[in-house]
Order: structure tokens, then sequence, then C-alpha cells
């Protein structure tokens, strides 16, 4: 809940009218979305639900999976209850999208075996996460920290999967060091500390954030 305006924060809408998780969608427009499954708070399910037809509209999913969900203490929670209703039997990339930001992802070569690939755009707002490519090959990352201007590549909200094996693991078992998944950049942490190989792209064109109010306010400047 937000307090500019009475509603869930998916469901919020921007200066022009657009509710945030629409316009976090239009990230994907390169992209056929074969499975589309939104978790979101219980008390606002019939909400997303009235929805249905113009997410249908707009986007054409082969399908769409409304989960009505208490609320999770963590990003990584919410993640795991989505991901265990994808139907994994095609290797399809898999992405994990933030609700409050967009920004053109841009298509990429598949040739290289990786478990996972983040997409990037110049920042140094302390309040995102940041990732360091190898310096011999920029395509891979080398390391990735939450809420630490490591370089000037901050990750935008759209966390792409590739190795779903891993991923199991990492939710049934934990990481190597035990620490706790919280953020979906400690997801990726893990990968690399497990020495994975996550691709990284530059976003196409800007980025737009509208999570904070003052986010939201420069979007309607």
């Amino acid at each position: 809940m937000c307090g500019c305006q009475p509603t869930c924060k998916p469901l919020m809408r921007l200066p022009d009218g657009e509710r945030f998780f629409m316009k976090a969608l239009q990230s994907l427009a390169n992209y056929d979305i074969n499975q589309l499954v939104l978790v979101v708070l219980e008390d606002y399910y019939d909400e997303f639900e009235g929805l249905m037809k113009e997410i249908h509209a707009r986007f054409n999913p082969k399908s769409v999976e409304i989960i009505a969900h208490a609320p999770t203490r963590t990003p990584v929670e919410t993640f795991r209850i989505g991901f265990q209703r994808i139907r994994t039997g095609k290797r399809l990339p898999l992405f994990c999208l933030d609700c409050d930001v967009y920004g053109l992802i841009p298509e990429f070569s598949d040739d290289n075996l990786e478990s996972g690939r983040l997409f990037w755009f110049p920042s140094d707002n302390p309040n995102k996460s940041y990732l360091e490519t190898l310096p011999h090959n920029p395509g891979v990352v080398r390391r990735i920290a939450e809420k630490r201007v490591i370089s000037d590549k901050a990750v935008m909200g759209a966390y792409l999967f590739e190795d779903f094996v891993s991923l199991w693991r990492l939710f049934l078992y934990g990481t190597e060091d035990g620490a706790e998944l919280e953020y979906i950049s400690d997801i990726f942490r893990a990968l690399l500390q497990e020495g994975a190989v996550i691709g990284a792209s530059q976003v196409s064109g800007s980025v737009i954030n509208f999570g904070t109010v003052e986010e939201l306010e420069q979007y309607g400047k």
C-alpha cells in the first residue's frame, strides 16, 4: 500500500494513467510471453482479475495465472511462489520482473551456456543493485551487490533465468555460505559463487523508475 494512491503498488497509476505493472510489462515488447504469472495481494485479486481481458489484448500471453497470496517477507519469497507455478518442461527464458520499472529489454544471442542474464543501465543511485563485469568481457558478470554502488552499472528490475535446476537447488537447500536469499540479486550472487555464467546486457534506451515517491514525481516531470 502506498500513501499517495489508495491501492497496492502494482495497481497504482502513473501521471499518464498507465498502471505500474502494465508499464513494467511493456519492457518485454521484444519477447513473446508464453506464461505470465502474477503474484498479488489477496485483497486485490478481484481488481487484477478484472484486468484480464486488457492483459490478453495488450500483451498476448499464451496463458495468464493470477495467484492471490498474503504479504510476503522478501522479494525472493514472492518469486518462489510464482516460480512454483511455471511450467518448465520446455526450456524457455524466465523473467522475474519488478512492477515499478520500465526499460526496453534487448534481444540477445543465446549461443552461450548461461545460467541467467542481468540487464543494466548507467546510474549511481544507492537504492539500486549494481553489477561488475569481467574486465576482458563486458558481456559477463563478475559480481553483484545489493544497494552498493560498485560500478556505474545499475541492475534493472528484470532478471532472466535459464538454469531452473540450480534455482530449485537454491530454494530447497539454500546457499553454500548459508546466507539468506532476500533480494533477487542474492540469487545471482549465489549462482556466481557456484561458478555459474551470468550474462550482462545494457538496456536499450532510457530506464524509468517509479518505485518511490521521488521517482514518481520525476516521472511526472
